[in-house]
């Protein structure tokens, strides 16, 4: 089926692709783990890991308006400022994983957090995990 008016197939209007570009993550992000990504990945990936996410695109019913807010503030600055892990420092943000986009740096957050190691890595993505030391 095809979209006549602008010739597009029906499935160019579904997140299909974005689903697809988030798959492999699914085996490397633990369940009820919390997740730090950016706004238009962190909608999905709950339904596809189980994870919680800082801020999600949507409202959340059952998340206060105030820190749904906040939460996306603190998440939009964070990728805006190149993932600079003050942000997350100051605001005593928690969390298992952090997704980064190929074309922000991760070094900063790196030295910020040194028990932060890459554990997936892919044209589109940078995925580090918290790894506590014995």
């Amino acid at each position: 089926m095809r979209d006549i008016e602008n010739s597009k197939s029906l499935g160019y209007y579904s997140n299909f692709k974005h689903v697809r570009r988030l798959e492999p993550l699914t085996s490397k992000i633990q369940q009820n783990s919390i997740l730090v990504a950016p706004i238009d990945e962190s909608w999905i990936l709950p339904s596809l890991t189980g994870a919680k996410v800082l801020a999600i695109k949507h409202s959340d019913p059952f998340v206060d308006h105030q820190k749904f807010q906040e939460r996306n503030l603190v998440n939009e600055q964070f990728y805006a400022r190149d993932c600079d892990p003050t942000i997350l420092k100051t605001q005593n943000i928690t969390f298992d994983y952090v997704l980064i986009p190929k074309e922000k740096p991760s070094l900063k957050l790196q030295e910020a957090y040194p028990e932060l190691q890459i554990i997936y890595s892919d044209s589109s993505y940078t995925l580090l995990k918290k790894v506590r030391k014995l």
